[in-house]
């Protein structure tokens, strides 16, 4: 069975007893086995923390600090689905790559929180492709991508062309595919009367992952102590063709099941 349980949300500070719940109950309640976070806001990250928002092996962590009250980026996996080999970490995102047992491939993970500025985006963007073109493995990229592909993304809200291309052209030339989002059509917004929404957090997966897992979904889960969604990549199929359905004829009588054929006698 292939399956695959990520959980991504750009929290806006993980500092409160009440985000750590909430991140904890997502985790728990949806069996996460990969957790990416974006705006920490933290400086540091210590045990008691990871156990607070992690519900598997404590030194399964990476982390990427903030730059004063901005950003602050933490990464957490469950070894018994992944076992990590390489990790890289920058100010705008995390790389770890390693081999997920029940694939049996090698596969590259990256949360991002992209830059604010569209030329600081961009350069990040173009880093991650050289990354990608220098290592084997499949791919999913996650997080908060701070721009929207394409104006059906955004309502109430200008984004500079450029911004938007530049993103576009990272899906394209990089080969990966932008999962559809389901639960909402935007992710952020400005929580105010005159309202601001816009899709900034997306997951992007090699083809190669569909093909492995062909029911992949992306969930836009309720919002609550951030302006954005957490969004829950989730699936689960059976590697297996489904057994043929079998009828078995017993003297005259057609025996489709016990059941089955109680329900047909009643009838």
């Amino acid at each position: 069975m292939y399956t695959l349980n990520l959980l991504s949300w750009n929290i806006r500070g993980i500092g409160k007893v009440e985000k750590h719940r909430a991140i904890k109950k997502l985790v728990v309640s949806n069996d996460v086995e990969i957790l990416f976070v974006q705006e920490s806001k933290l400086e540091t990250v210590d045990v008691k923390l990871v156990k607070a928002i992690w519900n598997k092996a404590v030194d399964n962590i990476l982390f990427s600090p903030a730059r004063g009250l901005s950003g602050g980026i933490l990464c957490c996996w469950d070894d018994n689905f992944l076992m990590v080999d390489f990790s890289l970490i920058r100010p705008n995102f995390i790389l770890f790559s390693g081999m997920v047992t029940r694939w049996k491939k090698k596969c590259n993970f990256v949360n991002l929180y992209a830059p604010n500025d569209a030329s600081d985006r961009k350069t990040m963007f173009l880093e991650l492709a050289n990354l990608m073109s220098a290592t084997e493995g499949i791919w999913i990229v996650g997080g908060d991508f701070n721009t929207v592909r394409n104006h059906s993304e955004k309502l109430g809200f200008s984004f500079n062309v450029a911004s938007m291309s530049a993103l576009d052209e990272f899906i394209d030339d990089s080969g990966l595919v932008n999962l559809s989002l389901v639960g909402s059509r935007f992710t952020w917004s400005n929580l105010r009367d005159r309202v601001t929404m816009c899709r900034l957090d997306r997951v992007l997966v090699s083809t190669e992952v569909l093909s492995l897992i062909p029911g992949l979904t992306l969930k836009a889960l309720p919002k609550s102590l951030s302006d954005h969604n957490p969004i829950l990549v989730t699936a689960e199929c059976f590697k297996s063709d489904p057994k043929p359905f079998k009828i078995f004829t017993i003297g005259w009588r057609t025996k489709v099941s016990t059941q089955c054929w109680l329900l047909l006698s009643r009838s």
